[in-house]
């Protein structure tokens, strides 16, 4: 596993977590957290959100929360009240007495504050909703191409070519599509890279903590 990676060089992270996949595999989410890691939004069923209505991102947002936060605490009434939301049909446009109470909801459950659209995509009502809802949206400087087949040498190159200090690297740990991607490629260019930048004097923060030290 990638933590194992993390754990062997004292190095902590920021897990973007796709919430029905959260919900498949809760141990890895406490496991994440458990280990010192930090966790963001990245939406239900990772949509395309320059393609989706503020109902459709309102709901992916708040479908996702739930299921971080269920994986931390597990109370019974979030489970049933997230079944619920799960049955209803299309979203529709949420008026603005429903979203003051949903942001106050979101707000509750606090699992996180960090939230990144998935494939970068957006419009500008993605990000307004996400900071009324009290997110921190969180893009990247760095992409090392890793979401689709490759090898680890492909991976490290891609980061080298680009990494120059105070960089958001992206990374995947899973698929989009599916559980079970194959990420040994991801896995061992970490480790080669971790071992490399630490090597030059790099320091490896979460996005917290590199926010917090910017401000």
């Amino acid at each position: 596993l990638l933590l194992d990676i993390l754990a062997k060089h004292n190095v902590k992270a920021t897990f973007f977590l796709i919430g029905q996949y959260v919900q498949q595999r809760r141990e890895i989410v406490r496991r994440i957290v458990t280990e010192g890691h930090e966790i963001g939004n990245h939406t239900f069923s990772h949509p395309n959100l320059a393609l989706s209505s503020r109902g459709k991102l309102l709901q992916e947002i708040l479908l996702c929360e739930a299921s971080l936060h269920i994986a931390k605490v597990d109370p019974a009434s979030l489970k049933c009240e997230l079944r619920v939301e799960m049955r209803q049909g299309p979203p529709q446009t949420p008026s603005a007495s429903e979203v003051k109470e949903q942001i106050q909801h979101v707000r509750q459950l606090s699992a996180t504050r960090l939230f990144r659209p998935p494939f970068g995509a957006r419009r500008p009502h993605t990000l307004r909703l996400a900071r009324e809802l009290g997110y921190t949206p969180v893009m990247w400087s760095v992409t090392c191409f890793d979401w689709k087949e490759t090898t680890a040498d492909r991976v490290e190159r891609h980061a080298i070519r680009q990494i120059r200090g105070g960089d958001v690297i992206l990374m995947h740990d899973g698929g989009h599509t599916h559980l079970g991607a194959n990420r040994r490629a991801t896995i061992e260019a970490t480790d080669r890279l971790i071992s490399r930048y630490k090597n030059e004097g790099f320091e490896f923060v979460t996005i917290p903590a590199m926010m917090s030290s910017s401000s």
